[in-house]
């Protein structure tokens, strides 16, 4: 997995880009680094590329990453876009959603222009439940 990031703190997002075989001990690993940042705030968005990147987890392993990160105090429950390029990808990803139970606002795209659309559009104030 080749992994890196960039923090946004005036427009309130992070920005990750991964390529390669992700693996959940690799994920968590990305993550801590990213979480380390002195410019990290777990109130900030995200986007992440994963069109790239592939992953290699069962459902086992997926629970377990995610019980692990929830954990985490810094862990950002807020608006999450996630670009994929494969049906797989998209699937791993809504299994990743259900087993947030739905925490955060969580949207995958297929094209990177979209996602940073939805991300960094003002956020509506109505209060509907948020799509997926």
């Amino acid at each position: 997995m080749n992994a890196r990031y960039k923090i946004h703190p005036g427009e309130g997002y992070t920005e990750s880009w991964i390529e390669g075989v992700i693996t959940p001990f690799e994920m968590f690993e990305f993550s801590q680094r990213v979480w380390s940042d002195p410019e990290w705030k777990a109130e900030l968005n995200g986007l992440m590329d994963l069109s790239a990147a592939t992953f290699e987890a069962g459902d086992d392993d997926l629970r377990n990453l995610l019980k692990a990160m929830l954990a985490d105090h810094r862990c950002s429950l807020a608006r999450w876009a996630f670009v994929v390029s494969t049906a797989s990808t998209f699937a791993t990803l809504r299994k990743v959603d259900q087993l947030t139970a739905q925490q955060s606002t969580f949207r995958i795209f297929f094209t990177r222009d979209e996602a940073e659309k939805w991300l960094l559009e003002p956020q509506k104030k109505s209060g509907g439940a948020p799509g997926k």
